[in-house]
């Protein structure tokens, strides 16, 4: 069956189930380059294919597309981009292709037995919910997102991933994900740069879980900010954000230190820092208020000149200052609303040689009365023996392999570079010149 009218402007609306289990049977809907609008508020369940060619495809959360029919049951979506959140159920072994130009943001499922999916065309498709096909998933073109949320928003375990070099595989997430999928092609992997509170409450000397199932050196540079209070904060008291912006890690002990500061422009003229520390607790990692700092855990630096004191070490310059329990606390500063980015380790067999990026973000602000920047970063581990790939790395990249690691591809950029674990060998041509830790 094909619907596809006589012009390339034909807009659809399926509004009523639409079922076939005839021998044969198929659908298509608009006819190659149509750019009016389809939407589907119905099943449809067809042995396959299904083809859909429109403008804005939109599948109602509702609607689910099945074909049954494992030698042609096929599901092919070209559009200028799809919506919805309806399933597309393909038959087992058959594969599902979306191609889209513009940006899109797909909250359905994609299931089957061994079926496939193809992201194709330039636009960049997100997807919000876990995907359980279980056939390979290739990327030809454009970007597929990974929103990973609490909603889910990654691809079933088993799901063998292509990258080719028009592709990109990006994973925006904010906690640890492990990511066992195989990774092959010659594309771009990219991890966003995304971070999310993870502590709400006041720090205090009483230290509290930032995250499970960590290591101190991985948290330490994924903590990009909080929000200072007291009356310190700047003339008048109240609250302003505070960037994480001087962090030094103690191989010794295994701590993490932190300062989280910010500039009142006010009538002080000060740098007013709150200090923090980092514990292993087992498998977990803790935060407090580090007070073996100036006797309370923080302090206020005057400006030099025209010089304010963000990005430095405070610790030993500068006057104590109480720590703060309310916005109002006379001269006092504490912290609270911590936030850290998210990062994913790539557990699985990576022949992958194209390029990963870990992405960053510097963002500063100035009311006037306060001033302050913090650093958004992108990051990824890696757990496996060898990772052929050029790797540009603004971020944070965590070296955890289990056995001895051969890096092959050329390592750039900025960010952070930290060793766990078994020897690694560098082989490519490096002009990284940011902060490696071993």
């Amino acid at each position: 069956m094909s619907v596809i009218g006589n012009t390339t402007t034909f807009n659809v609306i399926i509004s009523n189930a639409v079922t076939s289990a005839t021998s044969g049977s198929s659908l298509t809907l608009g006819s190659t380059g149509n750019t009016g609008n389809i939407t589907l508020t119905a099943g449809l369940t067809i042995n396959g294919p299904v083809t859909i060619n429109g403008g804005a495809v939109a599948l109602n959360a509702a609607t689910s597309i099945t074909t049954n029919n494992t030698t042609v049951g096929d599901i092919t979506i070209n559009a200028t981009m799809i919506s919805g959140g309806g399933n597309l159920v393909v038959a087992a072994n058959r594969t599902a292709s979306i191609n889209i130009s513009s940006a899109s943001t797909y909250a359905g499922i994609i299931s089957g037995s061994g079926s496939a999916f193809t992201k194709g065309g330039n636009g960049n498709l997100t997807i919000t919910k876990n995907q359980t096909y279980t056939g390979a998933t290739t990327i030809s073109a454009g970007t597929l997102e990974l929103l990973i949320r609490a909603a889910g928003g990654t691809l079933s375990s088993s799901s063998a991933v292509e990258i080719q070099i028009a592709g990109t595989l990006k994973f925006n997430t904010k906690r640890i994900l492990e990511f066992p999928n195989s990774i092959s092609g010659t594309g771009l992997i990219a991890f966003a740069e995304t971070d999310s509170l993870r502590i709400s409450s006041n720090l205090t000397s009483t230290a509290v879980t930032m995250e499970t199932n960590s290591n101190v050196l991985d948290v330490l540079q994924r903590i990009t900010e909080a929000e200072q209070y007291g009356a310190a904060t700047n003339a008048t008291g109240g609250v302003f954000a505070a960037g994480a912006n001087f962090k030094r890690y103690d191989p010794v002990a295994n701590e993490g230190h932190i300062q989280f500061q910010q500039r009142d422009l006010g009538t002080d003229f000060k740098t007013v820092t709150v200090f923090a520390l980092l514990q292993q607790s087992g498998a977990n990692v803790t935060i407090k208020i580090n007070t073996a700092i100036f006797g309370t855990g923080a302090a206020e630096r005057p400006k030099v000149g025209s010089s304010y004191h963000i990005g430095v070490d405070n610790s030993t310059t500068g006057s104590s200052i109480p720590l703060a329990t309310t916005n109002t606390s006379a001269g006092a500063a504490g912290i609270r609303k911590i936030q850290m980015s998210g990062i994913v380790y790539l557990t699985g067999s990576i022949s992958f040689s194209g390029t990963i990026q870990t992405l960053a973000n510097t963002q500063s602000l100035n009311d006037g009365n306060n001033a302050y920047s913090r650093k958004r970063i992108g990051a990824f581990g890696i757990t496996g023996a060898t990772l052929p790939a050029t790797i540009i790395n603004a971020g944070y990249f965590s070296l955890k392999a289990s056995s001895a690691l051969t890096l092959s591809g050329a390592i750039s950029s900025d960010g952070t570079t930290a060793q766990f674990g078994e020897p690694v060998t560098l082989t490519g041509a490096n002009t990284f010149n940011g902060y490696t830790i071993i």
